[in-house]
């Protein structure tokens, strides 16, 4: 079993644990890489690699994947901890679980997460997984929307956020909360049938917490991108999603 050159790269490179002092890990690569078909299929691969720079961080190693069972797969294509000595444990299949959290709200039965436990984390180890996740259909038909956050409560020394999508699409993106000095556009790749918008970035520091602090999505870098044209046609189709079911009946009524 051997490692990606790039991650290799990065792992030699990536700066010392002394440079951050409130964090419990590092990650080494946040990478997201969406393709999205002409017949609506959406493929996702994530591939994460992160320190353990502190006992605390070692909470990290229980990952919880999460999908929806209606329409999406998530299958691992490997997970490993790489020891501060260099040793590489492969992941135990008996430590991958499929589960199913809000089992108790039948509205949300389809949500299930796919956990599993990486071995013989410590202090100083290395945790290497990449997970594709695949959509059959899309929430809206014909319609793609993601987001993807390059900043999290713990620092990144490289993140990635990739959407490959038919030439002939348009991908319509907002970026919120940037840092300074950063470009924020994308870099724009045609590959012969394919676009690919790419976003890439080094050194993103850590959001601290703070007590009654607001949201993470208020104080966030992170991206959101979709193909609908407008906010007129979502609330079309919500229009549509919930027609008949909010006109309140006698019963509503007598209780009001």
């Amino acid at each position: 079993m051997t490692i990606d050159d790039e991650v290799a790269q990065l792992i030699h490179n990536v700066p010392s644990a002394e440079l951050y002092p409130d964090a419990g890990i590092i990650y080494i690569l946040d990478e997201d890489i969406v393709q999205l078909f002409e017949d609506g299929r959406c493929k996702e691969t994530l591939h994460v690699v992160f320190k353990i720079l502190k006992d605390r961080g070692k909470d990290n190693g229980n990952i919880e994947i999460g999908y929806n069972s209606r329409t999406e797969t998530a299958l691992i294509i490997y997970a490993r901890t790489i020891t501060p000595e260099g040793k590489i444990i492969p992941l135990n299949k008996n430590a991958v679980k499929i589960v199913t959290p809000y089992s108790s709200y039948p509205s949300y039965s389809d949500y299930k997460e796919l956990t599993f436990s990486m071995p013989g984390v410590t202090v100083g180890s290395i945790i290497d997984y990449k997970i594709v996740k695949e959509r059959q259909k899309p929430e809206i038909e014909g319609k793609f929307s993601d987001e993807f956050y390059f900043q999290t409560y713990d620092p990144t020394y490289l993140c990635r956020y990739k959407v490959i999508i038919p030439r002939d699409t348009d991908l319509k993106y907002l970026v919120l909360n940037p840092l300074p000095d950063i470009q924020s556009s994308s870099n724009i790749i045609h590959d012969g049938n394919k676009k690919i918008y790419l976003w890439e970035y080094k050194n993103i520091p850590q959001i601290i917490k703070e007590k009654s602090m607001p949201p993470t999505d208020e104080v966030a870098f992170r991206i959101l991108v979709t193909t609908m044209n407008s906010w007129e046609e979502f609330s079309h189709w919500w229009r549509k999603k919930i027609e008949g079911k909010i006109e309140p009946d006698e019963a509503i009524k007598r209780k009001v």
